[in-house]
């Protein structure tokens, strides 16, 4: 059995503060993880209470003392708009109507053995985690594995317009005497914004992704743009399907740094060596390597120059140009560390070869007269440059890689699509 140590003990009997916000923050995280993986059996149990909404309000619409009530033409006409626009709203609840029909003749046949059972029973086993998507339209297109703001922006719009439309409604059953309704149907607003506030948060465990190992409570850097889950990076995009395919341009112009990352391999270069288009910009993409923790505290604070011998090109924060030639560079080794794509203002650039390293090497004598070193190997894809100081860096996005971030499995985000049955469901 683990033994907490008598240090932790004491520390906790001192400040007992510390053991109520420990506390606290692992029931927080637990719930987070909790809503993120169970989001589709949530938002299908949100689904049905908003059909069965629908259903009461239905039966308040066509019974006959409603019905009786309503004394004039107008008001009648009036009801009914308000009826097929509160119809309208819930068309994402609606459809389940029609899944739990089909699903329910499925497990029919199976249990009855009629006709094609082997083919039935596949579908009934691989079939509840589309089949909750179907109930909430909130499909799997391959798009939106690296484009989380797609698949947010389609549902806000849906969601969104089914609100207006159920507002609409309510505000016409009141016009036409039917407060009842009216009510029922203003309080079922509550079914809308439960899955615009899960899409939120949907959005914002891709888009603004938190590492496992990143428990610092403080600010950004001006500077950080994002983490990515480490699945996103481009080694992952396959070929053969449809809106996930890597960037197919030899050549690719794009410089935003999440494009580089999600759609291209780790051997990819954004740009040429420096000295061939130094006329032409001041900006240059470059990748670091480091230790997960000190990517961490770099998230929250800036990059440094390194100081301590041996410095090959002199004291200053190194780049390679492309992820695949930054593990040979980092000291600690390749596996386990936090990768930094950056876009760097390289300055005055100092281009040394191999017979001119002795004259930068572990110095800064540099820095009086240059800002950056571009060391110009005889094998282009290995260059590397070093920086004198991190104001030169404009922005950049980290990953963290698998071995010291297991958040994308505990959240299952690595599998999110696998389960895909038929084409986007």
């Amino acid at each position: 059995m683990y033994k907490i140590k008598s240090t932790t003990v004491e520390t906790f009997k001192r400040h007992p503060n510390i053991l109520i916000a420990s506390y606290f923050l692992c029931t927080f995280l637990a719930m987070c993880r909790y809503l993120y993986v169970s989001q589709l059996k949530l938002l299908t149990t949100n689904s049905a209470l908003d059909l069965a909404g629908l259903l009461v309000r239905a039966y308040f619409h066509f019974s006959p003392s409603v019905v009786l009530s309503s004394t004039t033409e107008i008001r009648s006409t009036v009801a009914q708009q308000g009826f097929i626009l509160d119809c309208i709203s819930s068309l994402i609840s609606a459809t389940a109507i029609t899944v739990m029909a089909v699903f329910f003749l499925l497990y029919v046949c199976v249990k009855y053995d009629l006709g094609g059972s082997h083919a039935l029973e596949y579908l009934m086993s691989k079939g509840p985690q589309p089949i909750r998507r179907m109930l909430t339209m909130r499909c799997n297109c391959p798009c939106y594995r690296t484009r989380p703001k797609l698949r947010f922006f389609v549902r806000v719009i849906i969601l969104v317009l089914c609100m207006i439309f159920r507002m609409v409604a309510a505000i016409l059953y009141s016009q036409a005497n039917f407060p009842l309704l009216s009510i029922l149907c203003g309080a079922c607003e509550i079914f809308l914004i439960i899955p615009l506030a899960f899409d939120i948060y949907h959005y914002r465990v891709w888009w603004h992704y938190r590492p496992e190992n990143d428990r610092l409570r403080k600010s950004y850097s001006p500077k950080h743009r994002r983490y990515l889950p480490h699945h996103l990076l481009g080694q992952h995009r396959d070929n053969m399907t449809l809106g996930n395919k890597p960037c197919e341009h030899v050549k690719c112009d794009n410089r935003a740094l999440e494009h580089i990352l999600i759609y291209h391999h780790s051997e990819h270069q954004p740009q040429d060596r420096w000295p061939d288009i130094k006329d032409k910009t001041d900006i240059y993409v470059g990748f670091h390597r480091t230790k997960a923790e000190f990517a961490v505290n770099i998230a929250h604070s800036d990059m440094r120059p390194s100081t301590t011998p041996p410095q090959m090109l002199g004291f200053g924060i190194y780049f390679a140009r492309s992820i695949k030639h930054t593990g040979g560079k980092a000291r600690h080794g390749k596996a386990g560390g936090g990768i930094i794509c950056a876009k760097i203002r390289m300055g005055r650039v100092l281009e040394v070869d191999l017979s001119q390293i002795p004259d930068v090497r572990d110095t800064d004598r540099w820095h009086a007269n240059y800002d950056t070193v571009y060391y110009t190997q005889n094998d282009e894809r290995r260059d590397e440059f070093c920086i004198k100081s991190a104001d030169q860096i404009l922005e950049w996005v980290m990953v963290i890689e698998e071995e010291c971030d297991h958040k994308v499995q505990n959240y299952g985000m690595d599998k999110e699509f696998n389960d895909t049955f038929c084409g986007c469901i």
